[in-house]
């Protein structure tokens, strides 16, 4: 009797020409890979934005002065409305403003405040002072529109409809939780009189920032591996199932 050893057969490799379904879906994988490396590439960028904040998470712009022989000086419309989806959000979405004040005279008290702009505008009315035009911090510049009227009829820390102020003598930081809305903001002297001098810096929290930093991460992280997979499973090639060897003989 005669043994005749089967010999192992190996898996054949299917390999099947690209067909025009298969490369569209290569196309696919790739768009989406790029898709996911521009979109990692932007939360690199926002990161690096995040990480310029201060250690006491503000953006900071100045210090820079500002000068009038006016009664006040005034920034007379700081619009900060929200619109949906950031309504549902609120002060989240807009964070927090601070004014930081470094008066020329430190024995003259200064007020700073912020207030909604047309009870602002109707307080100024009749006043004459500087409205803020052009504002640059880098390399400073500043232009103002003088609005003609006399002295105030009260000082301005009488006044009820401030939402945010801050008043006295030497360095003064006035710090306001943003709310939706038009809002003004004014530097004068705490008595009303005219002749204002003062070096000042603003800065602003972006809460938004650390949150896209965060979603965009993984938004491109997903569509980065999306896109390999997809390319990967329309390359690779597929392998036939293995043969069982039968074995034979003679008698």
């Amino acid at each position: 009797m005669t043994i005749t050893e089967a010999t192992p057969t190996s898996r054949p490799i299917n390999r099947r020409p690209l067909s025009a379904g298969r490369m569209a879906v290569i196309l696919i994988g790739i768009l989406l890979a790029m898709s996911g490396l521009i979109t990692l590439g932007g939360a690199g960028v926002a990161l690096v934005v995040d990480r310029q904040q201060a250690d006491d998470g503000f953006f900071t712009a100045g210090p820079g002065r500002f000068t009038t022989d006016t009664y006040a000086i005034a920034a007379p419309s700081l619009d900060f409305r929200t619109v949906p989806p950031d309504a549902l959000f609120g002060q989240e979405v807009l964070g927090k403003m601070r004014i930081q004040l470094d008066p020329r005279d430190h024995a003259k008290p200064l007020f700073v405040g912020i207030g909604p702009a047309d009870e602002v505008a109707a307080y100024l009315s009749k006043v004459n002072h500087d409205d803020i035009g052009d504002l640059d911090f880098g390399p400073f510049g500043v232009s103002y529109t003088e609005r003609q009227g006399g002295a105030p009829a009260t000082a301005p820390g009488v006044q009820n409809f401030w939402v945010a102020s801050d008043t006295g003598t030497g360095a003064r930081t006035l710090t306001w939780q943003i709310g939706s809305g038009d809002w003004a903001a004014v530097i004068m002297n705490a008595d009303g009189s005219a002749g204002v001098r003062a070096d000042l810096s603003v800065g602003m929290t972006v809460p938004v920032v650390s949150v896209a930093v965060t979603v965009t991460f993984v938004v491109g992280a997903l569509l980065l591996l999306m896109g390999i997979g997809t390319v990967a499973l329309a390359v690779v090639p597929r392998r036939r199932p293995r043969q069982t060897p039968q074995p034979g003989g003679e008698g």
